[in-house]
């Protein structure tokens, strides 16, 4: 059987716009109107409201559990450059499973990456290693924005 037969057969079965998906869900098609994510941007994520704990001393209300809004960075034509150097440099993570030379080369990569790095960001750069110290090199840069 052709390709083209098997479509044939198959298209008056399928509905054109997918399979139905349980409406209770509210769970909708991506390509139907707007979707959720510049919502989240703008108001936050309420992960579960706070509950009433009652203790000898009397009830106590907990705070809700929730994710601030989501404040996006500015970055300038040399903090793209500077992402992508820091993406590089922690790609070069990759480079430690080559047995022998791997830890050699990733290293001496990642120390050309982070020289352009500091090159590129100037007085930012000491805010940048603050948050590497904790974070992937991406993340880190990306923080170092947000923070301005």
């Amino acid at each position: 059987m052709e390709v083209n037969e098997i479509k044939d057969k198959l298209a008056p079965t399928l509905p054109a716009e997918g399979p139905p998906l349980p409406k209770a869900m509210g769970v909708r098609w991506p390509w139907k109107g707007e979707g959720k994510a510049p919502k989240i941007i703008e108001k936050g994520i309420k992960i579960f409201t706070g509950p009433t704990v009652s203790t000898p001393f009397g009830r106590i209300k907990l705070p809700d559990a929730e994710l601030p809004p989501l404040k996006l960075p500015k970055i300038d034509e040399q903090g793209r450059k500077a992402l992508g150097h820091a993406v590089g440099s922690d790609l070069t993570v990759v480079l430690d499973f080559i047995p022998y030379v791997g830890d050699i080369i990733s290293d001496n990569i990642q120390m050309m990456h982070h020289e352009q790095i500091r090159q590129l960001l100037g007085a930012r750069y000491n805010k940048f290693v603050e948050y590497e110290k904790v974070h992937p090199s991406a993340i880190a840069l990306l923080r170092t924005y947000i923070e301005e």
